[in-house]
């Protein structure tokens, strides 16, 4: 696309406006709805919900037959790029989105975006034909432009006072098992997200983790040559 490079930054420049298009098309929101804003690189960068971002990655790796064969062939050299060479996505340190790819060559691809956005998806296979999106979102401290916790050894877990006002609604169901019908509060969601994750990911690699948290070195797989 020949335009005037000095204005790519411009959200109203050609290449911003396909890029938009291109967003809606794979995000299923329409481009009106989209928030535009600026990140750090003075670029435009599109506001969409985490749902939607796990919408476009199972999309990158597994495109509907209506986006047409150039969107496709463009999809596959993306996924294909990822794959081949996950330390120009997240660099060689001790990244998730750089091991998670290393741990899974060819099944896996990851990006870790701004506000600490954990996006991936899984490439189609036997389990998952269509491939699988998803997004979760962690929380990044930044100091003086460097990430203080890039990796799941030293995050830090939002407390009561981290957390929004929040419009609570208890379900009173009777355990019929338990002593006056009582149900536990507070942890018990815990107890079933983790696992799951785990278990997911454990689907994804291969890998036998056996324990949380799942840092980037337990995704590391030993080969013969050390």
């Amino acid at each position: 696309m020949r335009t005037r490079r000095v204005v790519h930054d411009d959200p109203a420049n050609p290449v911003q406006l396909a890029i938009g298009k291109i967003v809606a098309q794979f995000s299923g929101i329409a481009i009106e709805d989209i928030a535009v804003g600026t990140d750090g690189c003075g670029v435009p960068v599109f506001g969409i919900t985490v749902k939607s971002m796990a919408m476009m990655y199972a999309r990158l790796v597994a495109p509907p037959a209506e986006f047409g064969e150039e969107v496709k062939k463009a999809c596959a050299r993306i996924v294909t790029a990822m794959t081949n060479h996950p330390e120009l996505i997240g660099g060689t340190s001790e990244r998730l989105d750089t091991e998670m790819m290393r741990a899974a060559p060819g099944r896996i691809v990851s990006k870790v975006g701004a506000e600490g956005v954990y996006t991936a998806a899984i490439l189609p296979c036997e389990d998952w034909p269509r491939g699988l999106g998803l997004a979760l979102m962690e929380e990044l401290v930044v100091r003086d432009g460097q990430v203080g916790n890039p990796s799941f050894t030293d995050y830090l877990i939002p407390t009561i006072l981290d957390m929004p006002p929040m419009r609570l609604e208890i379900l009173e169901y009777p355990d019929p098992h338990a002593p006056y019908g009582l149900r536990g509060a507070g942890e018990p969601p815990t107890l079933s997200s983790t696992p799951a994750i785990v278990a997911a990911i454990r689907d994804a690699t291969g890998l036998p983790l056996r324990r949380v948290p799942v840092r980037p070195e337990h995704l590391t797989v030993s080969t013969p040559d050390g």
